[in-house]
């Protein structure tokens, strides 16, 4: 019997950098918690923004955040996971290349996320309505990441790339993987964390704080950040429109978010 359900949210259970969930997923959502099953959202995003994306039922599911740096069961926070100061200028500066660089990177920018709030540098109107309008984050726009203080929660550095992140990626997670843990997500970000903050981890995680085996979990999700929680369940499921080796370490695939497959595979399997 499953007891938890965990799932990613842009380009999973929603489509990418979308503001609300649906009523039906809201109702979807109260209907697995009658039945006394765990519904945690997996993201990227900010705990803060996500919780207003759940709008009426905020209160009623598990939240791993910041792509495992963070976690938050009802009534409790648990010790977040920060990326060291001197990796994440380094981080910082490599990312400011591809934001700046002459070659066409499409759309690129990227925020950094802290214990303090969300910065962007300079940040061009489109990421501006990407992040703050689309995504619910409460951002600080600056004129330097330079800033920043010594002593800053880093949770996260996140690059977006409209093209090309997967180009980015193969450059950029063979250059830090001894240091951070930079994984895709999903088609447009790169994010980097520190290297125990995985989606997968927090998963687990949960499995010995409710006391659950992998065949009373399920997971869905379309990115590499992902993967670490298809590796901790029985039921794992890829959207289909996943990159190849994301689908590969699936055991399932689920329709894409904008015709809601993570929606109409739970009513099937488990509703």
């Amino acid at each position: 019997m499953i007891k938890l359900i965990a799932t990613d949210i842009d380009d999973t259970l929603l489509p990418n950098a979308t503001a609300y969930i649906t009523p039906e997923i809201e109702d979807m959502i109260l209907q697995l918690k009658k039945k006394g099953i765990i519904f945690v959202a997996a993201t990227g995003r900010q705990y803060e923004g996500v919780r207003k994306t759940f709008k009426n039922v905020k209160d009623d599911i598990v939240y791993i955040c910041e792509n495992g740096a963070e976690m938050y069961v009802p009534g409790k926070a648990f010790k977040k996971k920060t990326i060291p100061m001197n990796y994440a200028r380094g981080i910082i500066n490599d990312y400011r290349k591809y934001k700046n660089s002459e070659k066409s990177w499409k759309g690129t920018d990227f925020l950094v996320s802290t214990g303090k709030g969300v910065f962007i540098e300079r940040p061009t109107d489109e990421f501006r309505d990407i992040v703050g309008n689309k995504m619910n984050y409460q951002y600080h726009a600056i004129d330097s990441f330079d800033e920043l203080e010594e002593d800053a929660e880093i949770l996260k550095i996140s690059l977006y790339c409209q093209e090309g992140v997967l180009d980015i990626a193969k450059k950029l997670i063979p250059k830090w993987k001894d240091k951070v843990n930079i994984c895709q997500g999903g088609k447009t970000w790169l994010p980097a964390m520190n290297k125990e903050a995985d989606k997968g981890l927090a998963i687990k995680k949960l499995s010995q704080i409710y006391n659950l085996t992998p065949d009373e979990m399920m997971a869905f999700g379309d990115g590499g950040n992902d993967i670490g929680m298809f590796k901790q369940v029985k039921y794992s499921f890829a959207a289909e429109n996943s990159e190849s080796f994301v689908k590969d370490a699936a055991k399932g695939i689920f329709e894409p978010a904008i015709k809601g497959g993570v929606y109409k595979k739970i009513k099937e399997m488990v509703l």
